[in-house]
């Protein structure tokens, strides 16, 4: 899922506790910085929402522990 970027997006997911970033996805493997299922992290990943992107991209496989 794909939605436009809103400067407020970091400080209401921190409010809520969203989840969202590789880093706190079960398919992450933070030795390698890889995804497990091979997809592409770098538009996933927390250092990546802090250059505040155009878009935000929720990874489909995402799951949490």
């Amino acid at each position: 899922m794909d939605l436009p970027w809103e400067d407020s997006f970091l400080e209401e997911a921190e409010k809520v506790n969203l989840r969202f970033t590789c880093e706190d996805c079960v398919f992450f493997m933070p030795e390698k910085g890889e995804c497990l299922h091979r997809f592409p992290v770098y538009l996933h990943v927390r250092a990546y929402f802090h250059n505040k992107p155009e878009q935000i991209e929720f990874c489909k496989e995402f799951e949490l522990v």
